[in-house]
């Protein structure tokens, strides 16, 4: 199995011919908003073997300043690998990166595309793509992913590295409990049950939002809802929560065009989870198939892209009175962005554009006195990385940190310090 085949990244193709005063005046623009100079690491370059290659997700962080990820290719088994997960460590001035984990391809999943969560006790949860050894349609591979959860190998083992020891939480039909989770990664509540989306599966095959609870040593999933074509479909990205336990998120077209889509809303009740569509996306706008993020107000914010014209947008919903207002605030030059947006202590934004002039870049919304400005971050070259696709990390120290899935040999992590 060829993890590389789950999904292949490629760049739109542009005119050939000279530059034109509109993408010169954007290309000033960005020059011109760069708000101060920027270093740029390298903290590790995969090679596609036993330490991964291909990472799309983005990273998080634990309160010692670990960085953890996932890599959809690599590791020790299976043609090409079938995906890992990491762990990148800062010592003095380097990084040093260990393999927490290799995935096998059967049972165990195969590609893992999201991000990780650190759950309180920490432990890691995740999904892969494919994988989990139930017979799957999908065109992406065997298996129809899964959710596991990783643990520190017991005190007893004294290796110099001693592998996490992986469970298997909940393995995908492909009937109606979904399958193949794709780029959103999973919440917990306070009640340590689990929330995410199938791409594929449900009772329409367009893609489901699950919940997994602990229950008898096991785990039981509930569909809290199927995606039908009114309501959007294909969900790449997960879900949030707000204040009061409602779930936000974002879904795919639903005319099959890879225009348009819609942010929705699901609300507990005592009938189960009702779903309201927020927005409706129009088809010049893009599509919204990065994930949402709340600031401290209560507003929503995320990105479109546009596959036939190669922009996007960043977009705010606000809460006015029993309804939402749509905003669209900075229109993203060249690509727009797959994946959603990070935030810092301040409340800017920060995300990726992934084949922006070539090989992507990573870019900041600078909130100031009602207006956000653009400023680019870092220009990938392909030697120093291409194609960012996970959501961009922000520290208290406001250093930003990211993968590519492409460039270096396969893919790297980088820092940006401001």
């Amino acid at each position: 199995m060829n993890s590389t085949s789950f999904r292949s990244f490629t760049k739109p193709v542009f005119a050939r011919g000279a530059v034109s005063l509109t993408v010169m005046a954007i290309l000033l623009f960005i020059a011109a908003s760069t708000v101060q100079a920027q270093t740029y690491t390298i903290l590790h370059n995969f090679t596609g073997g036993p330490d991964g290659g291909l990472p799309y997700a983005g990273l998080v962080m634990d309160r010692a300043g670990n960085l953890y990820g996932t890599a959809s290719a690599g590791g020790t088994s299976c043609p090409g690998g079938c995906g890992t997960v990491f762990k990148l460590s800062p010592h003095g001035s380097s990084w040093v990166l260990s393999t927490l984990y290799a995935f096998q391809g059967g049972a165990d999943g195969a590609a893992p595309l999201a991000p990780l969560l650190i759950a309180p006790d920490g432990s890691l949860y995740g999904t892969t793509f494919a994988g989990g050894g139930a017979p799957c349609t999908s065109e992406f591979g065997d298996g129809c992913g899964t959710v596991f959860r990783l643990r520190p190998a017991p005190s007893s083992c004294k290796a110099v590295l001693c592998p996490w020891i992986e469970t298997v939480l909940y393995r995908f039909s492909s009937g109606a409990d979904g399958a193949n989770p794709d780029m959103g990664g999973l919440v917990m509540d306070a009640a340590g049950n689990l929330y995410g989306t199938t791409q594929m599966g449900g009772s329409s095959g367009e893609g489901t939002v699950f919940e997994l609870m602990p229950s008898n040593g096991g785990w039981t999933e509930t569909i809290l809802h199927s995606f039908a074509e009114e309501d959007g479909v294909h969900p790449q990205s997960g879900v949030v929560f707000d204040a009061a336990g409602n779930l936000y998120g974002t879904a795919d077209s639903s005319d099959g065009t890879g225009d348009g889509g819609t942010v929705y809303e699901l609300s507990p009740s005592a009938q189960g989870w009702n779903l309201i569509v927020l927005h409706t996306f129009d088809f010049s706008i893009g599509d919204p198939l990065g994930g949402l993020i709340f600031d401290t107000q209560g507003n929503l914010y995320g990105t479109t892209f546009n596959f036939r014209d190669s922009y996007g947008w960043v977009y705010e919903l606000s809460p006015s009175g029993h309804g939402w207002q749509y905003s669209q605030l900075v229109s993203l030059p060249f690509s727009g962005a797959l994946t959603g947006l990070g935030m810092d202590a301040a409340g800017n934004l920060y995300g990726v554009q992934p084949v922006s002039l070539g090989s992507g870049d990573v870019f900041k919304l600078a909130y100031s006195s009602g207006t956000w400005t653009f400023n680019e971050l870092h220009d990938f070259d392909f030697l120093d990385g291409s194609g960012p696709n996970g959501v961009p990390l922000v520290d208290a120290q406001n250093n930003v940190y990211g993968t590519t899935v492409d460039g270096g040999q396969q893919g790297v992590v980088y820092k940006i310090s401001q």
